[in-house]
């Protein structure tokens, strides 16, 4: 319990309030003040009959609350630390927050953010999904060979450590495609990448780069392409020698609780997003395996972020679920980030929820924890003031005995610190 003891720095000295029990007239107020005055370190001691209360100064280095209340009771009467209805108020949400700390939670303030979240925005890759991305088909030009692109392609990719160039890669060795050692490398952020094979420029990528870097792309590779993102995989477009020559289906596995989890945070009325950087038609085709019907696709790493910033501007209160590292800016932007599956020391200390294990069911239970913990708050809140109204008037108007009056407010206690430690047991 925090201590509603005020200590004067300077002079080395604190106040104190109690409540008085057993006092019938004035002369019992003057006991009592006597009995204090007497201690040794009391400065000063006042007694009020009619409120019941006495306010003490004393030295702490010399007596303290329990030897003021020895003094009094020698005296015939019952000393009673006073808490105040802001004490009381400092005392329950410290019991609260406490136990919500042992869960995972960073502090009061977080925690209220927490139970004011409406919108959850779930990263796709990793995420939603095991990340762990798996080349599937590969459609190609009449001009060229299933071989010819899937060498090329993947000898770009290589150089890449995104998850979608490492399924190319991957399904080039699984199948004993000799890779080539690619030059002129290059990144673009967000579309693909290009790299010089056998002396021709390869490109490998999306839509968006096959279009910036004038390869023409025929409506039987379109139409391929459609029917893998209507699937719900990732079509990787490569070409070379002005021309697209051929598409390469790419899936990544969703996680066995993304379905289940992405209901449950929607049964306590949050709204779901999912963002990702693929093709709208994919992104869709994931989305509605999981149940969820807003998505926000083909967003560029740099523009997460911003998207997160229009959610806030519309007045949601937002959550964003990521690895911690590709969206690590829009974790930070968010009311509440969430990093999920990470247990390094830069993302516990970057956001304000890190949950080591990669199951989703953890957004929606550090949610409810949050709740929980607020109506904790409250219950705290309402156990003390009950109490206190209840005792108060009796133990001024001396109406109360002394034994049943420290025995509630000892209750009070209990009750308070019991109805928090059911917090460090909870689980769903």
């Amino acid at each position: 319990m925090s201590s509603d003891l005020r200590r004067a720095s300077a002079s080395g000295t604190a106040t104190e309030d109690f409540l008085v029990q057993g006092m019938t007239c004035g002369s019992c107020a003057n006991r009592v003040q006597r009995a204090l005055r007497k201690q040794l370190g009391v400065q000063d001691a006042m007694v009020n009959f009619a409120t019941g209360k006495t306010h003490v100064v004393f030295d702490p280095a010399t007596t303290d609350s329990v030897a003021l209340a020895a003094a009094v009771d020698t005296a015939g009467y019952v000393l009673t630390r006073l808490v105040s209805p802001e004490q009381e108020q400092e005392q329950a949400r410290a019991e609260a927050a406490e136990a919500a700390a042992a869960n995972g939670w960073k502090g009061g303030e977080v925690l209220e953010r927490g139970k004011r979240i409406d919108t959850v925005v779930f990263e796709k890759t990793g995420t939603l999904t095991t990340g762990q991305t798996t080349l599937t088909e590969i459609v190609v030009s009449p001009t060229t060979s299933r071989i010819e692109v899937l060498r090329r392609a993947s000898s770009v990719e290589a150089g890449s450590e995104h998850p979608l160039a490492q399924a190319v890669s991957q399904g080039a060795r699984h199948q004993h495609v000799a890779l080539a050692d690619p030059t002129d490398f290059k990144s673009v952020a967000g579309h693909g990448v290009q790299g010089t094979v056998d002396g021709v420029l390869v490109h490998v990528g999306r839509r968006t780069l096959m279009n910036e870097t004038g390869l023409v792309l025929t409506a039987e590779l379109e139409r391929a392409a459609v029917a893998m993102e209507e699937a719900g995989r990732t079509a990787i477009f490569t070409g070379w020698n002005g021309h697209v020559q051929g598409v390469l289906g790419v899936s990544d596995v969703l996680k066995p609780d993304a379905a289940a989890a992405v209901s449950d945070l929607q049964s306590m009325g949050i709204s779901v997003v999912m963002i990702t950087g693929d093709n709208a038609r994919t992104a869709h085709a994931i989305a509605a395996q999981v149940g969820i019907d807003r998505v926000l696709a083909e967003v560029l790493p740099e523009d997460k972020v911003a998207e997160v910033r229009r959610l806030q501007a519309q007045g949601h209160r937002v959550a964003m679920v990521g690895d911690g590292v590709n969206d690590s800016p829009a974790l930070v932007q968010a009311d509440l980030g969430v990093a999920i599956g990470t247990n390094t020391d830069v993302a516990i200390e970057a956001f304000e929820i890190t949950l080591l294990s990669d199951r989703l069911d953890g957004v929606a239970t550090s949610i409810r924890l949050s709740r929980r913990t607020f109506r904790t708050i409250l219950q705290n809140l309402g156990w003390a003031f009950g109490y206190n109204l209840a005792a108060l008037p009796l133990a001024a108007l001396g109406l109360l005995n002394p034994v049943i009056g420290a025995a509630a407010m000892g209750i009070s206690n209990v009750s308070v610190v019991s109805n928090s430690v059911r917090l460090f047991r909870f689980k769903t």
